[in-house]
């Protein structure tokens, strides 16, 4: 299923982009923690929807420290989106089939706006990314739902293909200690369909009591109103209620410098012309958001709490959000439907290369937690097992091979002939130690390769990351002296306190014949070494090197 991410606001009352605002304990944005949530209750793919004047900033604070297997796709809302041609169909001059919404046109016509049109607007200009009959969901990038609101609009999504719907909230559970906010208050039918939907542009709240100002009378609120966040389950035909919904508006407030088209009025629109009913989803969180600037310290608070609940990991995709490093190693579970190999390693370092210095004991208590046989693959004749060793199930054995423990081996492992393991390995699901190839004091995770005359010292390699035959990574300086780690974007090192530290690699790396990766090496993930390369350094995610 498909998320999109409403992320072109101007945050006028917060001061800035407060999409990319840092929130959590290694510089998370909400978004992020947004994004963890949907991909456990499974939206799959992610489209965000921004303005063009942010992109670089949003690549280089969000996209960047994504998770590489998330798949996703950029929109863009301007402000001649689908102007022209609206206001050509209300002036009778062409129809257009909705179809046409895709088709992007320039020229803005004559108006006074600068700010953006709205979330409906916004809703239309990503209606090319969409196929008929697709059910998706929205959300904003700057407000907090919790996971359960993800699971039941996806679920909801699943089960009833065709119904719209919402997550709502009570209305005491989405209003600030503090400052003011908009909020859509909803009016439900007994069986919990949407009747109607008024957004409020100015809701504060004094102790227990909510208020509301209504052009010159301020209206008092229940606490337990409901309330639409911006959370919606849709299909494609809200596409053409929106392209509807467009030309009513631009026929009305084109003049106007403020007006927007936004979802909960288009949703209005559709429940009193009976175009579709609308299930509320009642939420058992709280959603909290960014709006005003002293919301900043009280959603800190929160999500540090949750962190220190136990609810998120840190860092929330397993990566270093320290931007002196690139983006390393995400982790998923793996194929065999287990939970992420390793995780709770990587979730103890502070720093990359600590996980190396935790990788003893982390052995020691892995292996001493076994019960049952330790060997559980098939061990031909002349392969020479010695000391704590674990094999797990499907692995391939090859004659001659040497393994000593402290070792752990996932599942359908392959060790070649005359593999050389001396001690101090941690191994995923599917890995291959290569022919010829040796191995000391290492992590591979899940399908990582080192498959011929490959020495592995002190390092990690990535999820699928692959080194060609003769890759050396070495692990020791010539004068004996701790390795130090260089920093990203700056000429600063870190002092590792390592005198045996080799590469760090990351996720989907591709390592070339013959090349030599030189002490405190870094590689972003999905980066490539050319054969025969010398490297050294810290280089970012998605580099070429040829050395």
């Amino acid at each position: 299923m498909k998320l999109l991410v409403l992320a072109a606001g101007i945050g006028s009352r917060f001061g800035g982009a407060k999409q990319i605002i840092e929130v959590g304990p290694n510089g998370e944005t909400l978004l992020e923690y947004s994004i963890y949530d949907a991909r456990k209750a499974g939206f799959d793919e992610i489209i965000f929807l921004i303005r063009p004047d942010i992109e670089a900033d949003f690549r280089s604070n969000i996209l960047s420290r994504l998770p590489s297997d998330l798949r996703y796709s950029l929109a863009y809302q301007t402000l001649d989106f689908l102007l022209d041609k609206a206001l050509a169909e209300i002036n009778g001059e062409k129809q257009l089939d909705p179809r046409e919404l895709g088709q992007r046109e320039g020229g803005l016509a004559e108006s006074k706006r600068v700010k953006p049109w709205g979330t409906a607007h916004a809703l239309l200009c990503a209606g090319e990314l969409f196929k008929q009959g697709e059910a998706f969901a929205v959300i904003n990038a700057d407000d907090y739902y919790g996971r359960r609101a993800f699971e039941a609009v996806g679920s909801n999504l699943f089960s009833n293909p065709g119904e719209l719907c919402f997550a709502g909230y009570r209305l005491e559970d989405v209003v600030p200690a503090s400052g003011t906010v908009s909020r859509a208050i909803c009016t439900l039918s007994a069986d919990g369909y949407l009747e109607k939907i008024i957004e409020h542009k100015k809701v504060w709240r004094e102790g227990k009591r909510f208020f509301s100002e209504q052009g010159e009378s301020i209206v008092e609120l229940s606490p337990d109103a409901a309330v639409s966040m911006n959370f919606w389950g849709l299909d494609y035909s809200i596409f053409e209620y929106a392209w509807q919904g467009w030309k009513e508006f631009l026929s009305r407030y084109i003049e106007s410098p403020t007006q927007e088209f936004l979802l909960p009025d288009l949703i209005q629109s559709i429940v009193e012309k009976k175009r579709a009913r609308v299930r509320m989803l009642p939420a058992s969180e709280r959603s909290f958001g960014l709006t005003n600037p002293e919301d900043l310290q009280e959603v800190r608070r929160r999500i540090f709490g949750f962190v220190a609940e136990g609810v998120y990991p840190s860092p929330l995709f397993g990566s270093w959000k320290i931007k002196s490093f690139p983006r390393l190693w995400h982790f998923a579970d793996n194929e065999y439907g287990e939970c992420a190999e390793f995780e709770d390693l990587f979730m103890q370092a502070a720093m990359p290369w600590d996980v190396l210095k935790l990788l003893d004991s982390y052995l020691r208590s892995r292996l001493d937690a076994v019960s049952g046989e330790k060997i559980r693959s098939s061990i031909p004749k002349g392969v020479h097992i010695e000391g704590d060793v674990f094999i797990d199930e499907g692995c391939i054995i090859e004659e001659g091979a040497f393994i000593r423990g402290p070792a752990w081996i996932g599942k359908g492992c392959e060790i070649r002939s005359h593999c050389y393991i001396r001690g101090g390995l941690l191994a995923g699901s599917g890995v291959v130690l290569g022919h010829a190839s040796e191995f000391k004091h290492c992590i591979l995770l899940e399908r990582a390769q080192a498959p011929h005359f490959n020495y592995v010292g002190d390092s990690v390699l990535g999820h699928h990351a692959h080194i060609g035959a003769g890759v050396i990574l070495s692990n020791f300086r010539l004068d004996g002296k701790p390795i130090r780690a260089k920093c990203l974007d700056s000429r600063e090192k870190f002092e590792t306190e390592l005198t045996k530290f080799g590469a760090l690699i990351g996720d989907n790396c591709e390592i070339g014949c013959n090349s030599v990766l030189n002490p405190g090496t870094i590689l972003g993930e999905r980066s490539i070494v050319m054969p025969m390369s010398l490297v050294s350094g810290t280089w970012p995610l998605e580099s070429r090197i040829d050395i």
